[in-house]
């Protein structure tokens, strides 16, 4: 079920624009890491199926941090965008995964794309 949850969010996220650099997909939040692990996989897939090239390293702990707190602030776009093409990438998802404070056993997803050079990210949230 958090499979198709994922892959869901990621199809809905991939039909913004292309470019030349290669794209990345970063997977963090409260969540264990089996459950990372298993939004990476699926999102990874999904998002290739759609056309993304995705970059074959990670992102260094510091860089997907630094975005990651980006994403908090009031200039969330320029600073996140701004991160993202220093890192070479011309678009990255963004999914954090967290546990339902309200639900056993059900995962808030929160998905952004970033793209590189705009004054916009792409913003999900799906219950899985």
């Amino acid at each position: 079920m958090r499979t198709l949850c994922f892959a869901a969010v990621a199809a809905a996220l991939a039909a913004h624009t292309a470019h030349a650099d290669p794209d990345g997909v970063l997977v963090n939040g409260k969540s264990t890491d089996h459950d990372r692990d298993l939004a990476s996989h699926a999102v990874t897939d999904a998002l290739r199926a759609h056309g993304w090239m995705l970059d074959t390293k990670p992102l260094a702990p510091k860089a997907a941090n630094a975005i990651a707190a980006c994403l908090t602030t009031r200039e969330a776009t320029k600073c996140a965008s701004r991160l993202v093409h220093e890192n070479g990438l011309g678009k990255l998802a963004v999914l954090s995964l967290s546990p339902d404070p309200e639900h056993d056993q059900t995962l808030v997803l929160n998905a952004r794309v970033i793209v590189t050079g705009g004054d916009t990210i792409f913003l999900a949230q799906r219950y899985c």
